[in-house]
């Protein structure tokens, strides 16, 4: 009694349906997701269907796993529901990949192992350093949101309200101001370069929404946004918004501030009168 072999797949067949889904995905994906990504399908999909070769299953198969993988871990980092989507594709990626290890006619070739493994072992590089770079662009993400708050809030201490009221109150001196403003322009600028260098090695980067410029508000825009306001601030300052303003100029000429208690006018706001002329408060914090 013979044994039944298992027919071997026809190559040619695959390929030119694998052809046609990567073309149709890629058009689909160029409209309405990743430019990237469907344009990278779409060609990927017209050479499987002019050539039809067993190797067009293996880099289809890698693609679509990395693909997936991007996907994985892009909805890890931001704690959505499970990724179902993502793990699809990772499946597709090695169906193709099976594909490709069975369709020779004869024994499998060496060479087809040693590509599978090779694949394979890309694919969890890949996957690693995606893994840590989108790690440290989630932190730095969260850091650049605590110094935005610097600008906004009125709650904390450490906050560009409080430093301003320190400055009219003679709380704080001119040189406590701008160093700090300086500490924090230090930290945006140090969050700004860790994240562009993270996203040179997230996969996540090159399969997002929109492609490279996804993340563009971090990238980009807020450090700007806030550096902005740090230059704004420091203009403030040094106009005297906040150490020059009077609160009472009663019977004072030339915008003098009246001298709490006194009759007297000083040209400053928090000035007291030491033997009848205008000083400094010397209790400022450095």
């Amino acid at each position: 009694m013979k044994l039944k072999t298992k027919a071997k797949p026809n190559l040619k067949e695959n390929c030119k349906w694998w052809g046609i889904g990567l073309i149709v995905a890629g058009i689909i994906l160029i409209y309405f997701t990743s430019m990237i990504v469907g344009a990278v399908l779409l060609m990927l999909g017209v050479v499987s269907l002019v050539i039809r070769k067993d190797w067009n299953l293996a880099i289809i198969g890698a693609i679509i796993i990395l693909w997936g993988e991007a996907n994985l871990m892009s909805a890890m980092m931001i704690e959505e529901h499970f990724p179902y989507i993502a793990l699809l594709q990772i499946l597709i990626g090695v169906y193709a990949l099976i594909q490709y290890y069975e369709s020779d006619e004869k024994e499998v070739s060496g060479k087809k192992k040693i590509a599978i493994i090779g694949i394979v072992l890309l694919a969890l590089i890949v996957l690693v350093s995606t893994f840590f770079s989108e790690a440290t662009i989630s932190t730095e993400e969260a850091r650049l949101e605590s110094y935005g708050e610097y600008f906004t809030s009125n709650d904390s201490i450490y906050s560009a309200y409080f430093l301003n009221k320190g400055l009219e109150s003679g709380t704080y001196s001119l040189e406590y101001a701008y160093n700090q403003l300086s500490e924090i322009e230090n930290g945006v600028n140090e969050c700004e370069r860790k994240i562009n260098e993270a996203l040179k090695y997230s996969l996540v980067t090159y399969t997002g929404w929109g492609g490279v410029s996804k993340r563009e508000e971090y990238e980009r825009i807020y450090p700007e946004s806030y550096r902005g306001s740090l230059d704004l601030e420091r203009d403030l300052i040094e106009a005297g918004v906040f150490t020059n303003k009077c609160l009472d100029t009663t019977g004072c000429e030339n915008g003098w501030c009246k001298v709490e208690g006194t009759n007297y006018c000083c040209p400053r706001r928090n000035m007291e009168i030491v033997n009848g002329r205008c000083s400094s408060i010397s209790t400022t914090i450095k």
